[in-house]
């Protein structure tokens, strides 16, 4: 094997022996300790895993919503978060 082979084959190893040293993000829900989160916070935590596809966000302005006539024709939109705003 030449000097310039094994010159390469040193730095793919010592490149692929750095990466493992990649720092590791901490998670943002476990930064705090359970105890110190607030009831609010808690509350709004267990919605969120309730309805994480966020099928409820619309269930007030649908309520509001007077019955159907036939005389005027609804239409629905579909869409998600990338639709929104």
């Amino acid at each position: 094997m030449s000097a310039a082979a094994r010159f390469a084959a040193s730095a793919v190893l010592a490149l692929c022996c750095a990466s493992t040293w990649a720092q590791v993000a901490s998670h943002p829900l476990l930064s705090r300790p359970v105890a110190s989160l607030q009831p609010d916070e808690v509350r709004g935590m267990q919605q969120r895993l309730a309805d994480w596809p966020q099928l409820q966000v619309y269930r007030q302005a649908n309520a509001a919503l007077p019955a159907a006539s036939a005389a005027q024709p609804r239409v629905v939109f579909f869409g998600d978060s990338i639709t929104q705003g």
